[in-house]
């Protein structure tokens, strides 16, 4: 044994010697086997994943991106057209249509009539047989028919399915917000606002008038404004003004003979200032 404590040296057979010593000489010295075999793939498999990796980001961005958009390229402008705070146009109200009084109109206002009968302010009213009507609106299941008490006093009376309801006949009228001084003659006033979204109305000494009706969009920002054409006939209108909230604002433009404003005004909703209704019945 040695200073090491090593087993002795061992002589190498010489066919081996003489193998080892081949190959040294030819410098061809074949690397381990695990090293050729496993290399390359592994770099090869690397770089598919690196590759297929950037194609997904590639195609993700492209294919979520508008035809005219394209990395490298200006984005296009923002199609959105509401601004906080700022007024926008919505698709109007359906255009309402009246009718000329018929048979119905006679069964309407007699159920009307016997809202009035029922109520404890039946004597406010003159008969039903003094009602004389003028047109029916209807909207869905809803029918308000304006009339006139001995061709002179306007009223209104709406019907549905279910119920019948008058104006009040002697409430204080809900103006508008016209400037009255901008107009030589004439007057503009509510006289009843239906909970199915009608308002009915006074437009004396007026050719024509237009509504609209605004309020807070809470899906878009600012305020949504809809514009509503009334039926307007004898200078009696109803006009559909949706759902109205606390705070909605109707504005109102009177027209001369050929369309043309000549006057505007707005009127705030507020429930709480909503003229009375005179009498109401659930009859069916």
């Amino acid at each position: 044994m040695n200073d090491l404590d090593l087993p002795p040296r061992r002589t190498i057979p010489p066919e081996v010697r003489d193998r080892i010593r081949g190959v040294t000489d030819s410098g061809l010295v074949e690397p381990p086997r695990q090293t050729t075999r496993y290399r390359g793939p592994l770099a090869v498999a690397a770089s598919v994943a690196v590759l297929a990796a950037g194609a997904v980001v590639l195609g993700q961005s492209v294919n979520g991106t508008p035809d005219d958009f394209r990395p490298g390229a200006t984005p296009p402008a923002s199609t959105t057209t509401t601004v906080p705070g700022e007024t926008h146009e919505v698709e109007p109200f359906p255009e309402l249509t009246g009718t000329a009084p018929n048979a119905r109109t006679t069964e309407d206002l007699d159920r009307c009539g016997a809202a009035v009968e029922a109520s404890s302010r039946a004597n406010e009213y003159p008969p039903r047989t003094a009602w004389e009507p003028v047109y029916t609106v209807t909207r869905g299941d809803a029918r308000v028919t304006a009339f006139r008490e001995y061709g002179g006093k306007p009223g209104f009376c709406e019907v549905d399915a279910t119920s019948a309801t008058v104006s009040d006949p002697s409430a204080e009228t809900m103006p508008l917000g016209i400037d009255m001084e901008n107009l030589p003659t004439g007057d503009l006033y509510a006289l009843y606002v239906s909970p199915t979204g009608l308002v009915a109305g006074v437009g004396q000494g007026m050719p024509g008038l237009r509504f609209g009706v605004s309020n807070n969009d809470p899906v878009n920002g600012g305020v949504a404004h809809r514009k509503s054409t009334p039926v307007f006939q004898d200078e009696l209108f109803v006009v559909d003004v949706g759902g109205l909230a606390n705070g909605s604002r109707i504005d109102v433009t009177v027209l001369d003979e050929h369309g043309g404003d000549v006057a505007r005004g707005e009127w705030a909703y507020d429930p709480a200032k909503v003229r009375p209704t005179g009498a109401t019945i659930n009859d069916r």
